[in-house]
């Protein structure tokens, strides 16, 4: 198979390219959801780059970083650099992302059920707390009423004494 040449001098360009890597993972057996080049030019180590982000059915997401040259650069799976062995030819290198995508999908939806959004941990974390807090208030509560009820007989002791020495 002839290589893709990533193209992005323009944007129509770009968008072609993009939708041929759509093509080739869909051929591999993975379906994408959505697809999207970025504009900014990127560079590292002395190499340009644009990144290209494929989103897939299963919330996957792989990262293409391809040269001005129209290579693929560097591939990032799930936010994770991987190594690809056939980087010659296009078809097998993008077969080979779809097996990665698949071998790790059940790892990757583990993860993702065990993160917890803001507002669940803040939402758990607020009800424990209110639940702790009102029970020092509780204590609290009566140990001042305790305090008050003793200052009080202490008063009326007082006042007893003070009524007995002036009849």
């Amino acid at each position: 198979m002839k290589p893709i040449l990533f193209d992005f001098s323009s944007a129509a360009k770009a968008e072609a390219a993009a939708s041929k890597f759509v093509t080739l993972f869909a051929r591999a057996g993975a379906e994408v959801a959505s697809s999207e080049v970025d504009a900014r030019e990127y560079k590292t180590a002395g190499v340009a780059f644009r990144k290209v982000s494929l989103s897939f059915t299963d919330s996957q997401t792989v990262t293409l970083m391809v040269k001005a040259t129209g290579d693929v650069y560097q591939v990032l799976v799930n936010g994770r650099s991987m190594p690809i062995r056939k980087q010659d030819d296009p078809a097998k290198s993008i077969a080979e992302v779809a097996t990665a995508l698949t071998a790790g999908r059940a790892a990757f939806q583990k993860r993702l059920s065990r993160v917890r959004t803001k507002a669940e941990t803040e939402g758990a974390r607020g009800l424990a707390t209110r639940l702790m807090r009102k029970r020092q208030l509780g204590t609290i509560v009566a140990e001042k009423k305790a305090v008050v009820e003793s200052k009080t007989s202490q008063l009326n002791e007082i006042r007893g004494q003070i009524a007995a020495l002036a009849a």
